[in-house]
């Protein structure tokens, strides 16, 4: 996985047929997000069985977010924080990549049934959340140009799709032999070209030092803090060990890099974002097998 990133960061670099970084970027994650994501998340829901830990996923993650946002607030009462910094490091802090890299990085460390703990957590958690407080919190701290209601943002790709796959896995509606390979072929696609895509953020450009001493304390609580407190909460969830790791290990996922686009969008400070999320996916190299470690010794619960 971190030569696939290596090879994304010398893409970007190298700049071939003179493709920017971002041109590449833009291709590849729209191809992602309106194809083959819809094609996993319908390959993935179709054939699992939903139960009551989709409950547990949402407690745990929502839980866990809001003590994020909570820890940033604080600080922001200790130290002075213009408001448009202040609005980029709470969706810093608080918003993990879990799709975007927990899904390849959980398929490979635990297996693919994590496939449908990340796609609930994303899509019955994070992503509402976002949606809804996230970007409360991008238009109070930031500005927006153009008012729409915040419902808006369900009428996604993914949302439908999600809707399509409750559908059929409800009535128990089997999987033509041509749509599984179809879908399979698409799911396949999904990691190698999202850990690609990962690696065309982490430019020197995206780096700004004065804004190191800001992103310190976002690498700290979207790292250690935000998964030590997840582990916290699973102790009062029904998951099983397995369900309970492969949760806390999501949440432990960097910045997602969607908070880019909500900064550009609404006006907050995008450099400093861009700081924060290059140093938390350099520094989780680090961390997430720190946590894949104490989980697997059993040391935390």
């Amino acid at each position: 996985m971190f030569l696939i990133v290596l090879c994304g960061s010398l893409w970007s670099y190298l700049k071939p047929a003179n493709l920017s970084p971002q041109q590449t970027r833009l291709v590849l994650t729209n191809l992602v997000y309106y194809l083959f994501l819809p094609a996993l998340v319908l390959n993935t829901i179709w054939h699992t069985e939903i139960n009551a830990n989709v409950f547990q996923y949402s407690f745990i993650t929502i839980c866990s977010i809001s003590f994020s946002l909570f820890c940033i607030g604080l600080l922001s009462k200790l130290i002075s924080i213009s408001k448009k910094s202040l609005g980029a490091m709470l969706l810093a802090a608080a918003f993990p990549n879990v799709t975007y890299l927990g899904l390849p990085v959980l398929e490979n460390s635990l297996g693919q049934w994590t496939n449908a703990v990340v796609i609930q957590i994303d899509l019955f958690a994070t992503t509402p959340f976002l949606f809804t407080v996230g970007v409360l919190i991008s238009r109070h701290y930031g500005e927006e140009l153009t008012k729409k209601h915040i419902l808006l943002f369900f009428n996604t790709p993914l949302f439908w799709t999600l809707a399509v796959a409750l559908a059929l896995n409800f009535f128990k509606i089997s999987t033509p032999v041509i749509v599984s390979n179809l879908l399979t072929q698409f799911t396949s696609l999904v990691a190698p070209l999202m850990i690609f895509s990962l690696g065309l953020t982490l430019t020197v450009s995206s780096f700004q030092p004065r804004y190191i001493y800001l992103a310190l304390p976002v690498l700290i609580i979207k790292l250690m803090m935000m998964p030590y407190f997840a582990t916290l909460c699973s102790a009062y969830s029904l998951l099983d060990y397995s369900h309970q790791m492969a949760t806390i290990l999501d949440l432990g996922m960097p910045s997602m890099l969607l908070g880019i686009v909500f900064c550009e969008h609404y006006k907050l400070n995008t450099a400093l974002y861009a700081t924060a999320a290059m140093l938390t996916t350099l520094f989780s190299m680090v961390t997430l097998p720190f946590w894949h470690h104490v989980l697997t010794q059993n040391k935390l619960f």
